[in-house]
């Protein structure tokens, strides 16, 4: 959502916009699959959030090839937002590869973010290093903000 907000307080006033966010295991259910495919086919943008390291599940693949089928000839662009949690620069993986070639197929724009995320650990041992703070209890049992990354994690 913090894309979308950035996006609209930015080009507002340019542009119209609207969101609707999906989560891949909705798409299971027929009807709901159907309502993201129309949701998508209507849309000049669709932003597919994902971790790196997660292949798309199978029921994604299928609704990606049937509302892209319907792109053809419509100025549009998917977007690839790929979370990253190693250092260094992330390798193309199946899941990228297989947007890249789809959008290439029914003439999508292309555009892909690879976001590094570090790893955050959860716990304290309380000993720390010389001269150090342990965690707070409290500090230790919260999440870290990148938690729930996309609605897709």
């Amino acid at each position: 959502m913090d894309t979308y907000h950035r996006l609209v307080s930015q080009f507002g006033a340019e542009f119209e916009f609207s969101s609707a966010m999906w989560k891949f295991g909705i798409l299971h259910d027929p009807e709901l699959n159907q309502m993201a495919a129309r949701d998508a086919v209507d849309a000049r943008v669709v932003i597919i959030a994902i971790h790196h390291s997660s292949d798309l599940p199978d029921v994604a693949k299928e609704w990606l090839e049937v509302w892209s089928a319907q792109k053809k000839g419509q100025t549009s662009a998917l977007v690839a937002l790929l979370k990253w949690s190693a250092a260094g620069e992330a390798p193309a993986g199946r899941t990228e590869t297989f947007l890249k070639d789809l959008a290439g197929r029914v003439g999508m724009d292309f555009l892909l973010q690879k976001v590094s995320i570090p790893e955050i650990s959860h716990t304290s041992t309380g000993t720390g290093t010389p001269g150090s703070r342990p965690t707070p209890p409290e500090r230790a049992l919260t999440p870290p903000p990148y938690e729930s990354w996309g609605i897709n994690d």
